[in-house]
């Protein structure tokens, strides 16, 4: 008897320590799992991190060309306005020149016509005192 409450105290210990030993690997395996779907999360998070890099440097590729482009464009336009610029400043030194050449023709032009009037005022009188002295 004493053997059977041995055994029996002997077999409820050994129950004992399995379901301790149970609940100790219970416990391990739920941490396992749990650390693997973090570690799971975490490489998702990273992949995506990875493609959002790899997006973000095609955008930044595109950008700087683009950018180039706009530089090279942006460029010519200020040329061009330059020329234009430019141009338009001649055509007004021109078109200036061009009235005060007309302004300075205007005004010989009448002082060719003042001396005209003046030379046949003096032709006139210059006749008629001819004709005066013809009579003397």
């Amino acid at each position: 008897m004493i053997l059977q409450k041995m055994e029996k105290e002997v077999e409820m210990a050994n129950d004992k320590a399995y379901k301790e030993k149970a609940l100790c690997r219970y416990a391990v395996q739920k941490q396992l799992d749990k650390t693997k779907s973090v570690e799971t999360v975490l490489r998702n998070y990273a992949d995506s991190l990875a493609e959002n890099n790899a997006e973000l440097r095609r955008e930044l590729k595109v950008a700087l060309e683009e950018k180039r482009a706009t530089m090279k464009s942006s460029a010519k336009a200020k040329r061009l306005a330059v020329d234009c610029l430019d141009k338009w400043h001649k055509e007004q030194s021109r078109r200036r020149y061009a009235e005060d050449y007309a302004v300075r023709q205007e005004r010989v032009a009448i002082e060719v016509e003042s001396m005209l009037s003046n030379y046949e005022s003096i032709i006139q009188e210059s006749e008629s005192k001819k004709h005066c002295f013809k009579k003397e």
